[in-house]
């Protein structure tokens, strides 16, 4: 049989184990939906972002054009009309490269009345007329009204198909239209900057995750940081359109055999997307769990000691105490007074012993009383050997012929007394 100071840490132990357990999986249920929910606040973020960068570059890119056609326009003009005060220049093609080198153009051409190319930076183009293609067509307009000063949007050459933009003027006489072709850098770069590839490339945060940009009808991967995914149907890489377009707050899926957390949104056409591998989502989770399985032990640690310590020092110990006293009333000491003021049951149980020992002790006053009315000389004495002390009744002393004194010297030596007795009896 087990002792209650077994039975009751058995029991403590197996419920604080119970506990650090259901404690550590609702924390570890908390992280896993924490962490999930971080990555999806992170990738919205990034989603804005992005847009935000799309719309700044996009109103960059309008400046930037408009500034462009604007300085087409007045190249135009300003080669119209120093080749108006200088006409020779139209019959020299190494004044006129010189000429566009230094207002920092690439091609200057130089129409006839009838709309045919006559001289200019480029011989190759001699002879183009507005009928050449669609692009040059652009400027035809220009042979029916003098007044008209045209921009062309960028647009593929006639000649090479090369991206240029044109702007082009009749110079004040009417005698001749000057059109100038520049190659739009500076607007190509800023085109390049509303593209998600290369918004994407200059991504320095975030790199356990991939960014893609996928076209909302057909899932066709456009942009991606991940490179070789580009140009691949979404569905090649594992992820479900359905899941893509339907959970909005994300899923799991396997890509490249890996589960990973994916997040999408839809902005416009495309849909935007972050993928991170689970174990970099969730790469805090363990050491946050050991820390936490530390602590929670390091605490129960601590309090099952002070708990035993004070339950050995106010309970069990007071118990052992009280069995101590039991076992010598048992034996026949009732001499013994137990108090235990520990707590307020161990203090009860202590009264109700004291008070069933004087119980018992008062059981001699009675059989003496009784035996005192009988008017006859019968006295009662007990002991054994683990008592300390002769219990006797009121008759004892007389019939052995001693006064209170010696006969209370003789009951509190229990070997004197049993001397006395043997001497008696032989």
């Amino acid at each position: 049989m087990q002792t209650l100071k077994q039975i009751l840490f058995k029991y403590m132990y197996q419920i604080t184990a119970l506990l650090v357990v259901f404690i550590l999986i609702i924390v570890l249920f908390v992280q896993l939906i924490a962490e999930q929910r971080r990555a999806y606040e992170q990738a919205i973020q990034t989603f804005g972002l992005i847009n935000n960068r799309l719309e700044e570059n996009e109103q960059e890119l309008e400046v930037v054009q408009k500034e462009y056609r604007q300085t087409c326009l007045y190249n135009a003009e300003v080669i119209a009309e120093i080749i108006e005060h200088d006409l020779d220049i139209l019959d020299d093609l190494k004044h006129l490269k010189e000429l566009a080198e230094m207002l920092e153009v690439d091609e200057i051409h130089v129409f006839n009345t009838k709309g045919r190319i006559f001289t200019g930076t480029h011989p190759e183009y001699y002879n183009f007329t507005f009928d050449s293609g669609e692009q040059i067509s652009f400027f035809k307009p220009m042979l029916k009204d003098k007044t008209l000063k045209l921009v062309q949007e960028i647009t593929p050459n006639t000649a090479e198909g090369k991206l240029m933009q044109y702007s082009a003027v009749w110079s004040d006489n009417g005698k001749y239209i000057v059109q100038v072709g520049m190659e739009p850098v500076n607007v190509k770069k800023v085109t390049e900057k509303n593209e998600i590839s290369y918004i994407f490339s200059t991504f320095k945060v975030n790199a356990e995750a991939d960014f893609y940009d996928i076209d909302a009808g057909s899932g066709t991967i456009i942009g991606s940081t991940n490179t070789e995914s580009i140009g691949l149907d979404i569905r090649e890489l594992g992820i479900d359109l359905n899941k893509m377009k339907n959970d909005l707050d994300g899923f799991h899926a396997k890509i490249n055999g890996h589960v990973c957390f994916c997040v999408f949104q839809k902005s416009g056409d495309v849909y935007l997307g972050r993928v991170v591998p689970i174990h970099n989502l969730y790469q805090r989770i363990p050491v946050f769990v050991l820390i936490l399985s530390v602590c929670l032990i390091l605490i129960v640690l601590v309090l099952s000691y002070v708990v035993t310590r004070h339950m050995n020092k106010f309970v069990i110990n007071e118990i052992h105490d009280i069995n101590g006293k039991l076992n010598l009333i048992a034996n026949g000491d009732y001499d013994v007074n137990i108090e235990v003021q520990s707590s307020i049951e161990l203090s009860e149980l202590s009264d109700y012993i004291n008070t069933m020992l004087k119980s018992i002790l008062d059981k001699n006053i009675k059989i003496s009383y009784v035996l005192n009315k009988t008017n006859l000389l019968i006295g009662v004495y007990e002991y054994n050997n683990t008592m300390n002390r002769v219990q006797y009744t009121e008759y004892v002393p007389q019939i052995f012929s001693m006064d209170l004194d010696e006969m209370e010297r003789m009951a509190s030596d229990i070997e004197l007394f049993r001397n006395f007795i043997r001497k008696i009896q032989s």
